[in-house]
């Protein structure tokens, strides 16, 4: 063997053993996420940690090789170094993932290495060893790596190409199938690797004819989630009143006045009405998931992955009530039905229609149906869902109180610079004729006596900015502004004196309140939600915030966002003027409220 093929062989043995290294570490985090017996499982582990890390593997051993041209001892002080590097990151990510169940992000590890870190973990003298003392084991470790290297015979280079070529292809699709039949074993692992990239394919497997798993097959399975946190105590309900939750997809507060939405502003004079009101996030799946399970959406992709139903459904099945859910969007993206309503029998998972407006006027009028046939001696709890205020969708023969000449949304259009007055009119007009709507559910339940015996839920999943914040923002997950996370709530309770509160509140607060106030639960709320009760006026410290992709923390009327990239400057509400440092203890406690239902 020449002598640089035996150069080449030492680095590919050295990167393999780096590559093993990192696959016996991370079985760390499967632990925190709860290991079981599965075939499946095991296999995908396998395949993702020796296929993930072997991608790595082979990119450095790409580098190093390059690195060669400089010579041995060059190659070695690199190669030492840089894989120093990348396991100290690995076992600080480690860390992170098994106390915070979220992997390292410059965020975080910019927290940890700022003078504010100290808050966020106790540093004594055993943590500071262990700092101080990781690297240096790491260093000698990869010292006796390049020194072992030259002693091992076997082709590595091919090793490391099988590790590519074969578990790569394996561990996508295990994960294309396990998600799309909804096989937590496999999905509730892809969490576990750090920066694991995985395949999808959904829609073309459904093109194929093949046929998704129903989600109430995987109940039993609950992975490493411990929700609630203790078995819940329930008490004989005194009564049993329907429950209808109304969800008004991208309800802007300010159109609940008495030009565009007259009726149901004529109507709030006998609710409870709550004026400072915000959703779970920005967006529907994290709204939705904000209301009905009373926890931050950063759970979602647990929840998903073994199909998990809010303690509010469960408790409302429990008490025999009828389920008659109607949505204008489909249930199945975001996955609700894997979700939410995972255990609701018969679920209707999508309405008809060619638009966002007929799709609304189906559902309504599958919900009135279910009205006109229901057993009427069993409560019900309903939900429906209106989507044309997102796609601002005005009927063709529909109301039009103000003037604009815009017949739909184009948001290739629009600039910071756009008028806004045409956009605000339409909106307003797809408001006007979304309240026309509800006045015929309002009006069909006064008109069979069910006003007298029904909480009556009407909120948003999200806002909906009309550049607001004249940041050129337009929609909705874009920004943490009030504009795409204030919402209006809305509550019919029976035998409750209207009344409007002026105290911060947000949907997770709604679990707690219905959990306490209608379903005798014993348990204190932080045994299954992170909010509190909604007639509650004391304050709320902070509340957890979330996009598809990012997190934010609301304190007052400041609002600071983590992302991928970083800590972002926190805002004001406004999006106006930058905001003051996040308080450390703050972020430590939002860390510890996104893991508190983990085991």
């Amino acid at each position: 063997m020449t002598d640089t093929a035996t150069s080449y062989k030492n680095i590919a043995v050295f990167c393999c053993l780096n590559a093993l290294t990192a696959i016996l570490a991370v079985t760390a985090c499967f632990k925190a996420c709860g290991i079981e017996l599965n075939v499946w499982g095991l296999l995908f582990s396998i395949a993702a940690n020796f296929g993930h890390f072997g991608i790595i593997a082979l990119l450095v051993f790409g580098l190093l090789a390059l690195v060669g041209y400089c010579g041995r001892t060059v190659t070695k002080l690199v190669a030492i170094l840089l894989c120093t590097a990348l396991l100290s990151v690995l076992v600080l990510d480690i860390f992170v993932y098994v106390h915070y169940r979220t992997h390292l992000n410059p965020a975080l590890l910019g927290l940890f290495l700022s003078p504010a870190g100290k808050e966020l973990v106790t540093m004594d003298t055993a943590m500071w060893s262990v700092v101080f003392g990781m690297p240096l084991g790491i260093v000698l470790l990869e010292i006796g790596y390049v020194k072992l290297a030259p002693r091992i015979h076997f082709k590595p280079v091919l090793f490391l190409i099988a590790f590519f070529a074969v578990c790569v292809p394996a561990y996508n699709l295990i994960f294309i199938t396990a998600n799309f039949y909804n096989y937590a074993p496999v999905l509730s692992r892809a969490e576990a690797v750090p920066y694991l990239q995985v395949l999808t394919a959904n829609k073309l497997l459904r093109k194929m004819g093949f046929k998704e798993r129903d989600a109430q097959r995987v109940q039993s399975y609950t992975g490493h989630l411990k929700y609630p946190v203790v078995p819940l105590r329930l008490h004989n309900m005194r009564s049993k009143p329907n429950i209808l939750v109304i969800l008004i997809d991208s309800w802007r507060p300010d159109s609940l006045d008495r030009q565009t939405m007259p009726l149901l502003h004529r109507r709030s004079a006998k609710a409870v009405r709550f004026d400072q009101h915000f959703s779970g996030g920005n967006a529907t799946r994290c709204g939705v998931f904000a209301f009905f399970y009373g926890i931050p959406a950063s759970y979602w992709h647990s929840f998903l992955a073994v199909s998990r139903e809010p303690v509010l459904m469960n408790v409302a099945a429990r008490n025999g009530y009828e389920f008659a859910i109607y949505a204008s969007a489909n249930l199945t993206s975001p996955e609700f039905d894997r979700t939410v309503f995972s255990s609701v029998p018969n679920l209707r998972t999508a309405s008809k229609g060619s638009t966002k407006v007929t799709r609304d006027l189906d559902a309504q009028n599958g919900f009135l149906d279910f009205l006109a046939n229901r057993q009427e001696d069993r409560p019900f709890f309903g939900f429906m869902f209106y989507d044309a205020l997102q796609g601002i969708e005005v009927p063709k023969n529909g109301v039009s109180p103000f003037p604009t000449d815009l017949k739909v949304m184009n948001y290739f259009s629009l600039t910071n610079d756009t008028n806004q007055e045409p956009i605000r009119n339409l909106y307003k007009n797809a408001a006007y004729n979304v309240d026309l709507m509800l006045d015929r559910v309002f009006e069909t339940l006064e008109r069979q006596g069910l006003m007298g015996n029904t909480i009556v839920i009407v909120s948003g999943d999200h806002s909906q900015e009309l550049n607001d914040s004249h940041t050129n923002s337009w929609g909705h997950n874009v920004n943490f502004s009030r504009y795409e996370t204030q919402v209006p709530l809305l509550v019919f309770w029976p035998g409750k004196t209207p009344a409007q509160y002026s105290h911060r509140t947000t949907h997770l607060d709604v679990v707690p309140t219905l959990m306490q106030r209608v379903f005798n639960c014993e348990n204190p709320a932080a045994d299954y939600s992170v909010g509190a009760d909604l007639f509650d006026a004391g304050e709320r410290p902070y509340t957890i915030l979330a996009s598809y992709s990012k997190t934010a923390i609301m304190i007052g009327d400041e609002v600071f966002v983590l992302d991928k990239y970083g800590l972002n400057q926190g805002w004001d509400l406004d999006y106006s003027k930058k905001a003051d440092r996040l308080p450390p203890k703050v972020l430590k406690s939002a860390l510890l409220e996104m893991r508190r239902f983990y085991e």
